[in-house]
């Protein structure tokens, strides 16, 4: 100030020029944040960045400017499981804070790379950490951060998988059903009737098969297994090849945001229609002696394309009996019923007894429609053909009314014994 001081004239002092000192003791800060919490399929061919925040903490009207910073030395600093590279983003410095040409706060980004040949693959499963040690940033005043700082990430580049489908079918010898049980590869989210599909494929093409209104449920804590009931089971009932799948905008996912998928060990299954099921009808009794059979089949539905080959007769160690082939085939105008004999022949010499079964082949005919689907789980029919005589064994009656075979009597009666029951006996 004036007159301050004198020299050793006793001249005083005049006023000095001012010097303005900020005194700054307190350190900066550090985040670190990663772009996602996992690395998934959706993202992986992407880039995956780490954004590093430094902030003064000094208010911005006695705190000192902190753009003096060097964020892009940061990757020597950075540090992170060896399996991962971290390297700084070209111009991803962006000042987040200021106040005039004070800089406040700032940011900068790094791009994370998996070193491991496969890429995110060999690290699924895995959770990645970078870290910032406070000994590597300072402010303009030389005070070292505060903090350390960390940012981790999961990986999982596998979507689940619908490893497991069980149909339960309440009708026997029927594909249709009213009860799905599913089991995932691991825990799931967002399980419901939208999020998966039926398919059912025939030669008019692929169309999603209504389950109605079902009720999903969990079964169990285990996240993975889930119970479909509710379905209005007279829409599983017809014919066609089903496959369940996922639709794309299907909301099933895991933790990390993959969708759901079906494994290759779900296999489709090709399902007969109910109506297209073969019921087999005679004329003749099951046990007969005429070795030529005149044979009904019937269908709930019509069907086309029932030829002689299609006709299985198996003996009773089904094994395939030759037959004379049917040389007429005829097919009802509503073509649900289709007659023919099916002629035994040698397999049914006289003199012999044999027990032969008859059934249509599956795929022997098909539904007169579009579709054309297979018939299939035909009801089988047994006969026993008995062409041996019976033979009868006579015997006196009363047997003590004869001596040595000479009788006293004017008439003797005689006992037919047969081997087997017998009808029609004349007397």
């Amino acid at each position: 100030s004036v007159a301050a001081a004198t020299d050793d004239a006793g001249n005083s002092s005049i006023a000095s020029s001012t010097a303005a000192i900020v005194s700054d003791i307190i350190a900066p800060t550090a985040t670190m944040t990663a772009s996602a919490p996992y690395v998934n399929i959706a993202n992986k061919s992407g880039a995956f960045f780490i954004t590093v925040t430094l902030t003064d903490p000094l208010p911005p009207t006695a705190g000192d400017p902190i753009s003096g910073i060097a964020l892009a030395s940061f990757p020597a600093t950075l540090s992170s499981t060896s399996a991962v590279s971290i390297t700084y983003k070209a111009g991803s410095y962006a000042v987040l804070a200021s106040t005039g040409s004070t800089t406040t706060k700032a940011s900068a980004s790094y791009t994370i790379v998996p070193t491991s040949p496969a890429g995110w693959m060999d690290l699924n499963d895995t959770t990645i950490v970078a870290s910032l040690m406070s000994s590597a940033y300072t402010d303009a005043a030389g005070n070292i951060g505060s903090n350390d700082a960390s940012a981790d990430f999961k990986v999982d580049v596998i979507a689940p998988e619908l490893t497991d489908v069980t149909r339960s079918s309440p009708v026997i010898n029927s594909e249709e059903f009213n009860r799905i049980d599913m089991l995932f590869s691991e825990p799931v989210f967002n399980v419901t009737n939208a999020g998966f599909a039926v398919t059912r494929t025939t030669k008019a093409g692929t169309a999603t098969t209504s389950l109605g209104a079902p009720l999903v449920q969990a079964v169990g804590n285990t996240g993975n297994t889930f119970r479909v009931t509710g379905i209005t089971q007279a829409n599983t009932r017809a014919g066609g090849n089903y496959a369940f799948s996922f639709p794309g905008s299907g909301t099933i996912t895991d933790e990390a945001g993959n969708k759901a998928v079906v494994s290759s060990g779900v296999l489709p299954w090709s399902q007969v229609d109910v109506d297209a099921r073969a019921k087999i009808t005679s004329t003749l009794p099951s046990l007969t002696n005429n070795p030529v059979l005149p044979i009904t089949v019937s269908f709930g539905r019509a069907m086309k394309n029932l030829t002689a080959a299609g006709i299985v007769v198996l003996d009773v160690n089904n094994q395939i009996v030759p037959v004379n082939p049917a040389t007429v085939i005829t097919r009802s105008a509503d073509g649900k019923q289709f007659t023919f004999n099916v002629d035994l022949g040698s397999s049914a010499l006289p003199f012999t007894i044999g027990s032969f079964r008859i059934s249509v082949a599956d795929g022997a005919a098909v539904t007169d429609n579009i579709d054309e689907l297979p018939c299939g789980f035909s009801e089988s029919r047994m006969f026993t053909i008995d062409r041996i005589p019976p033979v009868a064994t006579l015997v006196p009656w009363p047997s003590q009314f004869t001596d040595g075979g000479r009788a006293n009597l004017a008439s003797i009666d005689y006992k037919a014994i047969f081997e087997l029951p017998v009808q029609n006996v004349p007397r």
